[in-house]
């Protein structure tokens, strides 16, 4: 058996060359590690949309943010399908100063209420839809534009099967010169997972005074998804006969 370990570890310098991730021995057992990778597009996106409003009133504040939030609110709902949603992500109120310069001294002006919903999209490609919708309709900011990958169960699963059968052919490979194969599995660690390149957009301090420009349309706003990247890895300890 120690004749086959040294034989089986100088194969695998030889072969370290020709592999991205070369098996490795010890007494009946050979490692194997293997991975692949597929991009795909995301299949949600996710904007956050602001309404900011200031009154010297506090209640007035509050009135007029209620006012434009429900009906941006009502006007994004018309655009989702029934798995999206609009939900609100963060509410609050403060005071408003600003800098006497004849007293010298912070004076209150007013109240400012900020309410921000964050918009939750299925068909990705309806994001520069919704966000030219929010600018044109009171929104203050648009924000945290992301795209993601939820559902990742197949191809993390077609991905898992080929990383398996490229370890288990990379074993074989250093086996076959020396006149031994596979007996079995020993144990096995895998793991699969994905990640999203950033978008590509425009600038959103721009797009207040691009929306209302004369002759703007409605796909003002240019909005790429880009892709994700779904990573499968596995590690394969086989025995060997």
């Amino acid at each position: 058996m120690k004749k086959l370990i040294i034989s089986l570890f100088v194969l695998t310098l030889l072969a370290s060359a020709t592999y991205a991730t070369v098996p490795t021995t010890s007494q009946g057992k050979i490692t194997a590690s293997a991975s692949e990778f597929k991009y795909i597009a995301p299949d949600t996106a996710n904007i956050t949309l602001t309404v900011e409003t200031t009154d010297k009133n506090s209640q007035k504040a509050v009135e007029l943010n209620n006012q434009k939030v429900s009906s941006l609110t009502e006007l994004i709902k018309k655009s989702l399908n029934q798995n999206e949603s609009i939900k609100t992500t963060n509410y609050n109120m403060h005071q408003k100063y600003e800098y006497n310069s004849i007293t010298k001294k912070d004076v209150l002006a007013g109240y400012t209420v900020v309410n921000s919903v964050t918009v939750t999209l299925k068909d990705t490609k309806k994001a520069g839809q919704i966000i030219d919708i929010a600018i044109k309709n009171g929104a203050t900011n648009v924000s945290n534009l992301s795209f993601t990958l939820q559902n990742t169960d197949n191809v993390c699963k077609e991905l898992t099967a080929k990383a398996v059968a490229k370890a288990k052919a990379e074993a074989m490979n250093v086996l076959a010169p020396l006149g031994k194969t596979i007996d079995g599995v020993a144990s096995i660690d895998y793991s699969c997972s994905s990640r999203t390149n950033g978008p590509v957009y425009r600038n959103y301090s721009m797009m207040k005074t691009m929306a209302t420009a004369d002759g703007a349309s409605s796909n003002a706003v240019n909005v790429e998804e880009g892709e994700s990247r779904v990573d499968a890895s596995v590690t394969i300890v086989f025995t060997i006969k």
